[in-house]
């Protein structure tokens, strides 16, 4: 899906601003150790809690790997990267999947209310209403600027996406997440 929007800036730019701390780290270090520190799956969203640690340096960095994963026929997982979250970015996305929750809540049976949120990093999570029944979806975002300076939105395909009542779940795993990167990031 490609979606337009009459806004005009250099896609070298778009790319940048998007990166978080913990894409700029992997991308600019060429010798570095990933270490899982924590694994949290809900609604075919795995988070992954990271260390990060330049080998050359000693630099340590913690981030939140948030990926799709849709089981096959045959069982077989296929991950698919959604993004990062740096750690003092966790609170804004929180923020999010609450009020689309809240939202959810609050609104009458009639009453249709649709979401977006899209995190650095590209992470865009939105609530929509399908058949009278509340959903929220997650897929990776980019934005690049066409030869005419226009904006586009490119999303991933197949993304994955769970009923408003497992939202609650999505919402603890993702703080039990942020405690253990504060951990580490407090040692």
């Amino acid at each position: 899906f490609t979606f337009v929007s009459a806004q005009a800036q250099s896609s070298e730019v778009e790319a940048v601003s998007q990166m978080t701390k913990t894409e700029q780290f992997k991308t600019n270090c060429n010798f570095f150790k990933e270490t899982l520190i924590g694994e949290f799956k809900e609604g075919g969203v795995r988070i992954l809690t990271i260390l990060y640690t330049d080998l050359k340096t000693g630099d340590e960095l913690v981030g939140l790997e948030f990926q799709s994963y849709a089981t096959l026929l045959n069982g077989i997982g296929t991950p698919e990267n959604l993004g990062y979250l740096d750690a003092e970015q966790v609170n804004d996305f929180l923020l999010a999947l609450e009020t689309m929750l809240d939202e959810t809540k609050n609104a009458g049976k009639k009453e249709q209310s649709a979401i977006s949120y899209t995190a650095p990093g590209g992470i865009d999570a939105h609530s929509y209403s399908l058949n009278g029944v509340q959903y929220v979806g997650f897929r990776k975002k980019w934005i690049t600027t066409n030869e005419f300076g226009v904006r586009q939105y490119t999303y991933t395909q197949n993304p994955p996406f769970m009923t408003i009542n497992k939202l609650a779940k999505l919402i603890s795993s993702i703080k039990e997440a942020q405690t253990i990167a504060e951990q580490y990031l407090n040692k």
